[in-house]
């Protein structure tokens, strides 16, 4: 990557010591004055921050190209940006302190702490019979779990088939290990919630290497369950550290949008940052390998992407590119460059460390069963609604709900199979394409790296969760933002976000929004493959990129390109999926039987619903305020309040959180401040998201104010 243009040099001391002050005291007044919110309005924030973001990158642009190096704009865009920062920070946490301090959800913390704990006992496939079996001898808090998924074959099974290899599963522990395991496991299933638990047993398991299990087997062992919260803020200490690595190496401002990104990114919704136990190392090892690239330290590059590639397996992918420029460095030369063989020792020296301790500790049958289960996890029988890559964007049909998915998600994993071959292709002539630019235009390490991007995108589909690993991406846009390609690259990778944000706000189930990412980034790798390849040819002689300090015209047109193409997208699939008023209507009187929560979701006095929903008429104008409706507890719904034609209001209900219970769920809430002011005579009830069984128990106003 180039030299960093002027915006984003130091500003002098003062005006830094003024900065520091005004973000300080307002991250003082947001930490005091906001309260917690929901998720809903995190999403919406999120939304607002990637569009801050677009509008920041255009500011910056025009400032490389018109502003004076001490001009006073650039210190507010510097304030802009450090303020969008703090408040995505907040917002991460949702505004709300013990989510930072304490773990938010244990469920992700469960599976690496109690697995690499108790790994020499359970391995990678015993982790759901043993929890089943130590409960049942113990507390009986999964009395309630039926089925849970057999980790050898990923399909779900009766619980009988735990129970049955009880004695099998107790001789595996000694008696203190099995009084331990069970201590353990109790810490966390008093913390969750019945229907938490009953999905965390049909989830995919442990999927961690043995060359992870080295060191996450050491925290765990170490530490005692009750104080677990302590090694989860390793990952946040690892975080802070690969941050600051590109601030001193690229600049602050860059450091800022690239944590800009993290704060606003779908990706880094779930596990939160502090919630789980070795999950980020690897991003962390990344991004550090760039900055330790940058700043020729090959040494250290090579062995914190090894430790990444160890500990993830894919991040070996983002080695790829320095493979290629070594190897032709060696057909030019006849010799290897000093610099890849420190690159070389680096590598081996922390496989051949971790593979050690990995032996040492767990023998060589574990490592043949992580390779078994690791092809089993990459397979469409993992599929689910959480998957990003190309296979996700090519599968997706503008499904906004389980109901519209036919088949459902076993069908999803059945049409993912049958495009394995297709996606395999696409992978090679991406990995030729890369090579070749590489090739031609000899790129340093630090902005090849990136590139291994477009090869793990098109041939896997992981948990939305890895593709935090775009901060790479933006680190390598942002450093060279006057180009009107990293001017476009930049712009769509915080597009993708807002649309991904804007469909969640809008109701949709998680499918929909992770697929919408993936379409999103199949336009971006598209995009971005098309410049490599015209790059690749230029009569111009190899090396890094030049920063382009001519006009900033045409990299602030490639930003309004992105944002338009991004609003094309996202426009074309909100009007396919406008929500059509009822064409089924009813009196309010045939929901006049009170339902009980719990009661059958079809039982007498329910009304059964289609996709487009009911209207209701009042009979009579209302302005009640607080509206009681039972409906199935799957499924969300959107309430509209309309006076003749003109809707008035709007809003979503769904069961709280914590209710365990099937069947019906009864809400209580108040009308909309607008419906209650103007006065309504129809209530439309509309499927919003669910399982594609729809049903209303009972409908109720009251409280409504005389004139």
């Amino acid at each position: 990557m180039p030299s960093l243009p002027r915006p984003f040099r130091s500003e002098s001391s003062v005006r830094s010591a003024w900065l520091i002050g005004a973000l300080a005291l307002f991250a003082a007044t947001l930490a005091t004055t906001v309260p917690t919110i929901s998720a809903g309005a995190q999403h919406a924030n999120r939304l607002a921050l990637a569009v801050a973001a677009i509008a920041l990158a255009a500011v910056a642009v025009v400032a490389n190209g018109r502003w004076p190096a001490r001009d006073w704009r650039r210190w507010l865009l510097s304030l802009a940006l450090g303020a969008a920062c703090v408040t995505g920070v907040f917002n991460y946490y949702r505004f709300d302190a013990k989510r930072f301090v304490d773990i938010d959800g244990h469920a992700d913390v469960t599976y690496y702490y109690l697995n690499s704990k108790y790994f020499d006992e359970l391995g990678y496939y015993e982790l759901y019979p043993a929890m089943l079996v130590a409960d049942r001898d113990h507390r009986h808090r999964l009395d309630h779990i039926t089925r849970f998924r057999d980790l050898n074959t990923y399909r779900n099974v009766p619980v009988h088939h735990a129970f049955e290899r009880a004695d099998d599963i107790r001789t595996r522990f000694t008696d203190d290990r099995w009084r331990g395991f069970q201590h353990d496991l109790d810490f966390f299933l008093k913390t969750g919630t019945r229907g938490g638990w009953d999905y965390f047993l049909k989830d995919h398991g442990y999927n961690a290497p043995p060359t992870w299990t080295v060191v996450g087997q050491r925290l765990s062992s170490w530490v005692p369950v009750e104080y677990v919260a302590w090694i989860t803020h390793v990952d946040t200490a690892l975080m802070l550290a690969a941050f600051s690595a590109v601030a001193v190496t690229f600049g602050l401002q860059p450091m800022a949008f690239c944590l800009l990104f993290y704060v606003s990114t779908a990706s880094g919704k779930w596990p939160v940052l502090g919630s789980s136990l070795l999950r980020f190392d690897w991003l962390a090892a990344l991004i550090g390998a760039a900055c330790a690239w940058r700043s020729r330290r090959p040494r250290l590059a090579g062995g914190l992407v090894a430790y990444a590639a160890c500990n993830r397996i894919f991040p070996a992918v983002f080695l790829f590119p320095w493979c290629i420029g070594a190897a032709a460095h060696v057909l030019r030369h006849r010799r290897i460059a000093a610099d890849d063989r420190r690159v070389v020792v680096g590598a081996v020296a922390t496989v051949g460390l971790l593979v050690a301790g990995a032996l040492l500790t767990q023998g060589a049958t574990a490592f043949v069963d992580a390779a078994q289960n690791l092809l089993l996890h990459n397979s469409a029988k993992s599929y689910s609604s959480y998957r990003v890559g190309l296979g996700d964007a090519l599968l997706f049909a503008g499904e906004r709900d389980r109901g519209q998915i036919i088949g459902g998600i076993p069908a999803k994993e059945a049409q993912l199979a049958g495009l394995k071959p297709t996606l395999h292709a696409i992978g090679l002539v991406t990995v030729v394409w890369i090579a070749t630019y590489i090739v031609q235009r000899r790129p340093a390490p630090h902005a090849a790296m990136v590139l291994g991007f477009f090869p793990f995108f098109a041939l896997t589909t992981p948990q939305i969760n890895y593709f935090n690993v775009r901060i790479l991406l933006v680190l390598w846009h942002i450093t060279s933002l006057s180009q009107p390609r990293h001017a476009f690259g930049l712009t769509a990778l915080f597009a993708i976000e807002a649309m991904a944000a804007a469909t969640q706000v809008g109701g949709a189930i998680a499918y929909t929004w992770t697929s919408m990412t993936s379409v999103g980034l199949t336009v971006y790798c598209a995009a971005m493959l098309s410049w490599l390849a015209r790059d690749a040819w230029r009569n111009e002689p190899p090396g890094d990129d030049a920063v382009d300090t001519r006009s900033p015209w045409p990299a602030a047109a490639s930003i309004g390109i992105a944002v338009a193409l991004a609003g094309t997208v996202f426009a074309a699939y909100w009007t396919a999926q406008r929500v059509p008023p009822p064409t089924r209507r009813i009196d309010l009187d045939q929901l006049a039987t009170v339902q009980r929560p719990g009661a059958a979701w079809n039982g007498p006095g329910t009304v059964r619903l289609d996709r487009s929903g009911v209207a209701i008429d009042l009979g009579r104008i209302s302005r009640a305020t607080t509206l009681e409706l039972s409906f199935d507890n799957n499924d969300r719904y959107l309430v509209r309040y309309l006076h003749g034609a003109r809707e008035i209001a709007s809003h979503t209900l769904q069961r709280e959180p914590n209710d365990p219970r099937k069947g019906l769920a009864v809400r209580r809430t108040e009308t909309p401040a607008a419906a209650t002011r103007s006065g309504f005579d129809r209530i439309e009830v509309i499927p919003h998201g669910g399982d594609g069984r729809y049903s209303l128990g009972h409908l109720s106003l009251s409280a409504e104010p005389s004139r």
